[in-house]
Order: structure tokens, then sequence, then C-alpha cells
């Protein structure tokens, strides 16, 4: 009982109607700021010079207001306990921390978008190698800064506050699952390779379905692939390497939320199948619009199909592995917990 009393504490408790107002107070700032067209009030521009108007609605809102439901996310109970010894002087150095982190994300995104990268700050260190394309403050850049701040907020709570550990999983999933997604950007090196590869496969199936096809590639540049009626440049985008890194993605999501249950070795072989997978998957989407090129119309096949089609054909892949390797990758004896 005296455990109870201490969580249940003035001090070491935190009332949820405090996050509460929060993410109310947020979210209407947001929604006046951001997504509500101006004419429905025009007092903001009276009261809030266009400059500042510019940075409220910049990435570090958005971090702000996303933190602000994650937080609520992640705590099952009407009140968040904290740890056994941890002083309130904690609290303040993580707010501190955050706010910190949220005005120099302010601060590089707001004043610089567009010029190039300091090698020298930090920040752009740790992004220069999880991206080493990287040059400019791009919308990716931003994303990536986002998703740092996530991690630091994790990371920082986590050691102070009392979580829902599956809400925790959750979250921390997602944000690995973002930099997977990002793996695509890393091994760009290879896409010369792959998209010459992937050209070649183009070239046989056609041949092989007694096509009439060509393929050649001038020195220097990316090659072509088609018919006489129809015939795609195979560049970089063209190289499989999103669709492999999305189903990294979302494969890495349902191991960390299988936890346990799932049988580590299999899972390493359903990571390697699923690549090749995921490529062949990716020769058959350039040959669909090929195809849809040469027999229908060309507009069709490059404008809705390219697209449209292979997102469709990337998420109706993963979804199959993710089916057909389900059960096969749980361990016997919770195999039916984890379909529950």
């Amino acid at each position: 009982m005296a455990k109870t009393n201490k969580e249940n504490s003035p001090d070491t408790v935190i009332r949820k109607n405090v996050i509460n107002f929060f993410i109310i107070a947020s979210g209407i700032i947001y929604l006046e700021l951001y997504f509500l067209p101006p004419f429905l009030f025009p007092w903001i521009y009276k009261i809030i010079p266009r400059s500042v108007y510019e940075l409220i609605v910049m990435p570090p809102t958005h971090i702000f207001f996303f933190f602000t439901l994650i937080t609520c996310f992640l705590f099952r109970s009407k009140e968040i306990s904290l740890r056994d010894k941890i002083s309130k002087k904690y609290v303040i150095a993580h707010i501190l921390i955050l706010s910190f982190f949220y005005w120099y994300l302010f601060r590089i995104i707001a004043s610089y978008p567009f010029k190039p990268m300091d090698d020298s700050n930090l920040i752009f260190k740790i992004i220069k190698l999880l991206n080493p394309r990287m040059e400019n403050f791009s919308g990716r850049f931003r994303l990536i800064c986002f998703f740092l701040a996530v991690s630091a907020h994790f990371t920082i709570s986590a050691s102070m506050i009392k979580i829902n550990r599956k809400a925790l999983r959750w979250g921390l999933s997602m944000i690995l699952a973002f930099f997977l997604a990002e793996l695509a950007e890393v091994f760009q090196f290879l896409t010369e390779i792959l998209v010459v590869s992937v050209a070649k496969a183009q070239y046989f199936l056609l041949k092989l379905a007694s096509i009439d096809a060509f393929f050649y590639q001038v020195p220097g540049h990316t090659p072509v692939v088609g018919t006489p009626l129809f015939k795609v440049t195979v560049v970089h985008y063209c190289s499989g390497l999103n669709g492999i890194a999305l189903f990294w993605a979302a494969f890495t999501v349902t191991i960390i939320l299988s936890g346990s249950r799932v049988n580590n070795l299999k899972a390493l072989l359903v990571y390697a199948g699923g690549t090749m997978f995921m490529y062949a998957v990716n020769i058959l989407r350039i040959l669909i619009i090929i195809l849809i090129g040469h027999f229908f119309n060309s507009g069709i096949g490059v404008d809705i199909f390219h697209k449209y089609g292979g997102m469709i054909l990337y998420i109706i892949a993963i979804i199959t592995i993710q089916k057909l390797t389900h059960d096969w990758l749980m361990n016997k004896d919770t195999k039916i917990i984890a379909k529950t």
C-alpha cells in the first residue's frame, strides 16, 4: 500500500488532464494556423506577422503536436506514474532538453531551408551517415530530424516514466521502420548495377513472350528497353530498392511487435526470400508498364500505372509475404497466442 500511495501522491504523478489540455490547445492552434482556410481567421495576419506564422507551421510545431498525442497513447491509465527514485528535477530537465532540441530544429529548418549542409554540425553528420546523398534541407531531411526527435523523446522519457511496454513497442517499431525505409537511400550506389539487371530482365521476358524488343545503353547513361511501339528508360527509381526497403520496414514492424514468439532463424530466411521476391515484383511492375504501353495506351501505362500501380503491387506483395510466412515464423508453442 505504501508504494501505491507514493505513486499516487501529488509529487510523483502527472495528471493526464494536463496533457489532454495540451492536446486540445495545440490541436486548436495547429488547425487554425495550418489546415483551416485563412479567410476563416482574418485576425491571424493582424496579430501574427507573416514570418512568425510561417515559423509556426514549420515541422517543429508538428513535432510538438505529435509528441503530445504519442505521450497520451503510451500511458494506459488516467495518471502517469513516475519511476521510483526520480524527482521533479529530472522531469524539468527532460522538458528543457526537448525544448532546446525543438528550438534547434526551428533554427536550422526555418532559417536555412534550402542552403547546403554544414558538415561541422553534429546533427548534419548524423544525417549524412543515414543518407550520404543528402545535401540540402529537403523534406526528407525534415522527416529525419522529426524521427530523431521522436527517438530522443522515447529514450529520455522511458528512463523516468512507467510506460505501457506494448504501446512503446509500437512507437519504436514505427521509428525503426522509417529508418529501414531510408536504407534505400544508403544503398543508392547499387542502382547502376540493379537498373541494368532490371532492364535486361525486361528484355529477356519480352523476347520470351515472342514480342519484338530491344535493349541498349549508351556509356554513362541509364539503359533503355522496350518495343517498337513503346520504350522506357530504366532510371534509379526503377532499381527496386524502394520496394525492398518498404518490405524491410513492414516486416521489421511485424518482428518487433511479435517479440519472442518469432523464430529468429526463420525470420532471417524471410528477410532474404522477401528481398528477392520484392526485386522480382519490381521487374514485373516495369514489365506491366511496357506491356500496357505496347498493347494499349502509353499515357495509361506511364501516367496511371507508373504513379499508382507500383505502390499497389508492393503493398500486395508485402501482405502476401506476411500472410504466407506468419504461422511458419512463430514458435510452435506460441503460434496460437500470436494470431489472437
